[in-house]
């Protein structure tokens, strides 16, 4: 989620909760096609989410902590999880129930009207990333993934969450050594620093001119 009420929550309901689980890099949280049994709160890390199409994996969404997952396949009764939940960066979640969920949801108004707000802000993320993805030259969709997929999130500017360029590649669908080669320049610009393969911005006015003038 964009806010950290979900950490709040986790303490106010510590009992409706599961212990904190770590997990490592690389790891599967869940499964497209695992029974759905639970939402998770991701209290650090990241975790993203893939889309299997013709047995391969498609990126579809980059987590940061404080961020709840596993709500799409709960809020439309999926029996299962409809995407893949990996580590990206080393993690600590905990889960819960849909039913102590929903009753959380029922006991604060504020806290189901901010689950509504963030479920509009990452759907039309993704349609305006998808008609990017459709349309866009590469240069295109690598700023449209800098700024409205993660700009308001600070993804960038937590140095230990930082993307790397495999992820802006694979969420783009871009050939790996074209995105090096759009990221390299946008670092000779000083819009952006790479520091071994992670990406940070430096400059958002810069990136908002090139934005502008791409």
């Amino acid at each position: 989620m964009l806010i950290s009420d979900s950490r709040i929550l986790t303490k106010l309901y510590s009992n409706y909760f599961s212990k904190s689980i770590h997990l490592s890099k690389g790891e599967y949280l869940y499964r497209e096609g695992e029974i759905c049994d639970s939402i998770i709160f991701i209290e650090d890390g990241r975790i993203n989410l893939y889309k299997d199409v013709n047995n391969k994996n498609i990126l579809l969404w980059l987590t940061v902590a404080p961020e709840i997952i596993g709500l799409t396949s709960f809020l439309n009764n999926y029996s299962t999880f409809n995407l893949s939940a990996i580590v990206a960066k080393d993690s600590i979640v905990k889960s819960i129930k849909p039913k102590h969920f929903l009753e959380i949801l029922q006991k604060n108004g504020d806290f189901k009207y901010a689950i509504m707000s963030d479920l509009s802000k990452r759907i039309n993320t993704m349609h305006f990333h998808t008609q990017i993805y459709i349309k866009g030259s590469s240069k295109q969709k690598i700023l449209n993934t800098l700024t409205n997929q993660n700009f308001n999130r600070g993804l960038f500017n937590k140095k230990s969450y930082g993307l790397t360029i495999d992820e802006i590649s694979d969420i783009n669908g871009l050939m790996l050594k074209n995105t090096k080669s759009i990221l390299k320049n946008l670092a000779n610009k000083g819009i952006i620093s790479l520091d071994k393969d992670v990406i940070k911005i430096i400059d958002f006015n810069k990136l908002n001119v090139e934005i502008t003038y791409r």
